[in-house]
């Protein structure tokens, strides 16, 4: 007797890998490829007004779990990594 009803505000994020932000981004982490997950953000609706990715601390086998955590230290690195994006980009 369960009715389901599935509602969204935006499209599911998809950003080009080609796309000048996510190399600059895998260039500055020190990755080859970006990660495709099967979850929401809110970075699907702020697409639509300008290039979006996600990118941030912790890990994806730790994300969105009943015992979540992210270190301080990878706090740190991600405010870190913020900042050497937007230099090169804005600045």
């Amino acid at each position: 007797g369960l009715k389901l009803e599935h509602r969204t505000i935006s499209e599911p994020l998809y950003t080009d890998p080609d796309s000048p932000l996510v190399k600059l981004s895998l260039e500055l982490v020190g990755q080859e490829r970006a990660l495709t997950v099967p979850y929401r953000t809110d970075a699907g609706f702020l697409a639509s007004a300008f290039p979006c990715i996600v990118l941030g601390p912790g890990s994806l086998q730790q994300a969105h779990t009943t015992d979540e955590w992210v270190s301080v230290d990878q706090l740190h690195d991600a405010v870190q990594l913020y900042q050497r994006i937007i230099r090169r980009v804005c600045c």
